[in-house]
């Protein structure tokens, strides 16, 4: 079985154990913190996919390090696929809750990148058309890109709409370029 289903199974299985308890919110924001954590540290993300280090050493590492920041339910299920040795998953299993998590709150997380930075008025007025558009609560991410020129990238799912100008001049450079210039 890939580590993509494998990943899916055991997130089913946590969020199904969450919201049972009511703790999918507190499981969610463990998982974003963990998923923080070991993106700033590389020695941290090397323990997590180390086939030489003992099992019961990372769930010593994980005990001290964790154990006071997330609740037990998260800490039982990351030391379950510890004695499992399915470690190397953990940040996928947490990524694919999020994405559950997501669908069942009817959150839709999308990007924003934009060439400057956006005024707070615009920023609302994009998630609340988006918002109109999906009929779902939008978790917007805004960041900034130089090299777009102007204009802006709305990243939703699989689903990207380019209204930067380097895309547009990109397009123009095609269509000249093959003759077809309008």
């Amino acid at each position: 079985m890939s580590d993509k289903r494998v990943a899916i199974r055991y997130a089913k299985a946590i969020l199904g154990l969450a919201l049972e308890q009511k703790l999918e919110e507190i499981v969610y924001n463990d998982f974003k913190m963990v998923i923080r954590l070991v993106a700033s540290s590389k020695d941290l993300k090397s323990v997590f996919n180390s086939p030489v280090i003992q099992s019961w050493r990372k769930k010593n590492a994980f005990s001290e390090l964790l154990s006071t920041n997330v609740s037990k339910l998260t800490m039982d299920f990351i030391l379950l696929l510890t004695n499992k040795h399915r470690e190397s998953l953990i940040l996928d299993v947490m990524s694919e809750y999020t994405v559950l998590y997501n669908v069942n709150k009817g959150i839709l997380p999308i990007e924003v990148i934009s060439a400057l930075e956006l005024s707070d008025e615009l920023r609302q007025n994009i998630i609340t058309k988006i918002e109109g558009f999906t009929n779902k609560k939008v978790e917007a991410t805004f960041s900034i890109r130089p090299d777009i020129k102007g204009g802006f990238i709305v990243k939703l799912q699989d689903w990207v709409f380019d209204g930067s100008v380097q895309n547009q001049l990109n397009q123009l450079y095609k269509s000249l370029a093959t003759g077809n210039a309008a």
